[in-house]
């Protein structure tokens, strides 16, 4: 297929990507997005000048977004919801959410390669090839599209982190993010969608959603496995958590990490009642939690991310130590030191000549 070149300037909204668009051996955008306003910006903004765009027109990408809402139409028409038609409506729904997140600075340097954005797919692939699960999964994207979309941006989290940390049981604990939230289709959507400040007791049926969720997967030889998962992920190492006021000694570390994945997805993502918190919030809440959440878990996520709140004292790749003094809104895996023995002050380069190995304890 023959492609065009063109200058950032010159692309207009709907072209659709032709070649991967890397910077610094990290995937940055995927051929085949179809290019949006919001992208085209970012583009500018992060200094792209060119690109390979495929010879599609807008006209044709709403030519068959239209045959394809058509298609969608005459199927669930003749009721014909099958595993197939489920899988490719779910995997399509993927794609997309992919592309909306691979800007997304909360990700950091997490999905720094195609191989990694291979990966995540194949795993979803490989779910979406089980009726069961993409039965649920469509069922709650129906229910609640909040939820949906935080369960599968634990999924994409949970995954590469496990890969990160090389883990065992990376694909069952995958399918565990996956569904971690299933029983919020047992709550009454009024209350998983209301704006306002929750009840004492709205709170208290909110929180059945994990025992609900349990019990949904145990229906299921297929899902069974990650029972456990719903029902813990809210757990607290100090017994403050629930359903079960289960402690530190009774938390594996699945739970252990998927409690970590759960909240920083959580306070990261746009609500309709909120803003999303920055990434440096999010983690900065993770550390303060260090009797409730798993310490080294969370230095290895924020390693992952390659994010580390202001103050922060970090060991650099070559050796030398230095505190975080900024953190970029736009860029905040690129941050702002300043070396502890010379105090001068730079920024990681974008070719992560210089980057952070190593997070430190304490702050000086």
């Amino acid at each position: 297929m023959e492609m065009e070149k063109k200058f950032v300037s010159q692309v207009c909204e709907g072209d659709i990507l032709g070649k991967d668009i890397i910077v610094n051996n990290s995937l940055l955008l995927k051929a085949g997005t179809v290019l949006h306003s919001r992208i085209i910006v970012k583009l500018k903004k992060i200094g792209i000048k060119e690109l390979f765009i495929r010879p599609s027109t807008p006209e044709q990408m709403s030519k068959f977004s239209e045959i394809t809402q058509r298609k969608q139409h005459q199927s669930r028409k003749k009721g014909e919801e099958t595993p197939s038609n489920l899988k490719s409506c779910m995997s399509e729904l993927f794609y997309q959410t992919i592309k909306d997140l691979v800007f997304e600075n909360r990700y950091g340097l997490a999905v720094n390669s195609k191989g990694l954005l291979d990966m995540i797919v194949q795993e979803f692939e490989d779910l979406m090839n089980v009726p069961v699960v993409s039965r649920l999964l469509t069922k709650m994207k129906e229910w609640d599209y909040f939820t949906f979309y935080h369960m599968v941006d634990t999924f994409i989290f949970g995954t590469v982190f496990f890969h990160y940390l090389g883990l065992p049981h990376k694909k069952q604990f995958a399918k565990g993010c996956l569904l971690h939230d299933i029983g919020k289709m047992s709550i009454p959507r009024e209350l998983i969608q209301k704006n306002d400040r929750l009840t004492s007791m709205e709170f208290e049926m909110i929180k059945l959603h994990t025992i609900l969720g349990a019990a949904q997967l145990n229906e299921s030889e297929i899902t069974s496995d990650v029972a456990y998962l719903a029902r813990q992920h809210h757990e607290r190492l100090d017994g403050s958590g629930y359903p079960d006021g289960l402690v530190n000694s009774d938390l594996n570390e699945e739970v252990r990490a998927l409690m970590i994945i759960d909240v920083y997805s959580a306070m990261t993502l746009k609500r309709s009642y909120r803003a999303a918190l920055d990434s440096e919030e999010a983690l900065k809440y993770l550390l303060r939690g260090n009797d409730q959440f798993d310490q080294v878990f969370v230095r290895e996520f924020m390693s992952m991310l390659h994010i580390f709140p202001n103050a922060s004292i970090v060991t650099l790749s070559d050796l030398s130590k230095a505190r975080v003094i900024e953190v970029p809104k736009s860029f905040p895996y690129l941050p702002i030191l300043q070396r502890l023995e010379t105090e001068d002050r730079f920024q990681i380069p974008l070719d992560l000549s210089i980057s952070i190995s190593h997070f430190g304890d304490k702050k000086e």
